[in-house]
């Protein structure tokens, strides 16, 4: 893996750029099928929304994960792969803190899953872009493969105590 990374930095950085972008903001990709399905649905009027549920989930979902892998990181992290293996070029673009979960995944997982309130197909979309992001996160030595799964068991897990404690609301 180090062979790969050193190789697409120093003969195809512009493919190493577009991965790292992509492996950094994938989030946001995510983010779109949730708002058109919403604006559709409610231009439509197609479906009614109840909001007060959504935004419970979703911002609560997201607050609480950023408290657990802050907190996790914080008590147990160990240095990213790129720091351990001496690729010193890479701290001037990649994070220096310590991880044992990666924010990224768990978010992902998190938000796809959301997806499937509104669309099926747009939460098998959001699915395929989680674990792509998640996979190239670690290819690109951001994190480690442990830190990956990590996250997908604490955005599952939020995910799902969300889920069930927002039908109760409802």
């Amino acid at each position: 893996m180090i062979d790969f990374v050193n190789f697409l930095f120093s003969d195809y950085i512009i493919i190493f750029v577009i991965l790292y972008i992509f492996a950094e903001g994938y989030i946001l990709f995510q983010l779109f099928p949730i708002y058109f399905n919403v604006l559709v649905d409610v231009i439509k009027k197609k479906k009614s929304y109840n909001f007060k549920q959504i935004f419970f989930q979703l911002i609560g979902g997201f607050l609480v994960l950023v408290l657990i892998k802050e907190t996790v990181n914080y008590l147990w992290g160990v240095p990213r792969p790129y720091i351990v293996f001496g690729l010193s070029y890479l701290d001037s673009i990649y994070p220096h803190d310590n991880t044992l979960i990666s924010g990224h995944s768990a978010t992902s997982l998190f938000l796809a899953l959301f997806t499937f309130n509104f669309s099926k197909t747009s939460g098998y979309i959001n699915l395929f872009l989680a674990l792509i992001g998640s996979l190239l996160r670690a290819l690109l030595l951001i994190h480690w493969w442990k830190d990956i799964v990590f996250g997908w068991w604490v955005g599952f897990i939020v995910f799902l105590i969300f889920w069930l404690l927002s039908q109760k609301i409802n």
